[in-house]
């Protein structure tokens, strides 16, 4: 071997000793994550006169794009029931539906504490179907309607272990022209109280 076939292979080697050694920089892997929660729904607004707080539960299924950033896909539904004042005016059950897609961002940094602070916003659609009800006397139709709907989120927990928090939250959300009792529509708002469970991948 020549002096210069020497030299050459003595910085190959060293070089790829450097690279795999215990100090070369890890790439850093995306997480996914999965947050899943359930508690109530409460309308407000004009939504509020109509309707009762029911039962709500949600999933999102998401991926970090940045440190402490991500991006998921998440569905809701909410159970509400209508509000009756007497037998001529009574109004349907309720039952929405949402879907869309959600950022968040930890606000604390989870290495750091085992507190977490997780604020979100989204958009999507939402599938609103009321049950026919009762208004002055004349039968008022049931009907289904799809709008476009934007959501914010807020969260707190504790960090159980590394990669599971368990914490209480809740989600604002607007649905535009939701109300399909009417031929124009209604904006319908409200917010959830729940409890919540997340996983994130390590």
């Amino acid at each position: 071997m020549s002096g210069v076939q020497f030299a050459v292979r003595a910085v190959l080697v060293a070089g790829l000793t450097v690279g795999a050694g215990p100090g070369a920089p890890a790439p850093a892997q995306a997480q996914w994550y999965v947050v899943g929660g359930g508690g109530v729904e409460i309308p407000t607004g004009n939504f509020n006169d109509t309707h009762n707080p029911g039962a709500y539960f949600d999933l999102e299924v998401g991926r970090e794009v940045a440190r402490r950033v991500g991006i998921g896909l998440f569905g809701s539904l909410g159970l509400l029931g209508g509000e009756t004042f007497n037998a001529a005016n009574r109004f349907g059950d309720v039952q929405v539906w949402r879907y869309g897609i959600n950022g968040q961002i930890q606000a604390v940094d989870p290495t750091m504490t085992n507190l977490r602070v997780v604020l979100g916003a989204g958009l999507g659609g939402a599938t609103t179907s009321i049950n026919p009800g009762v208004l002055a006397g004349v039968p008022l139709p049931g009907g289904s309607k799809t709008n476009f709907m934007l959501d914010g989120n807020v969260f707190f927990g504790y960090g159980m272990a590394r990669n599971v928090m368990i914490g209480v939250g809740g989600r604002f959300y607007l649905i535009f022209n939701g109300d399909p009792r009417l031929a124009t529509g209604t904006d319908m708002t409200s917010f959830t109280v729940q409890l919540v469970l997340a996983w994130r991948q390590l």
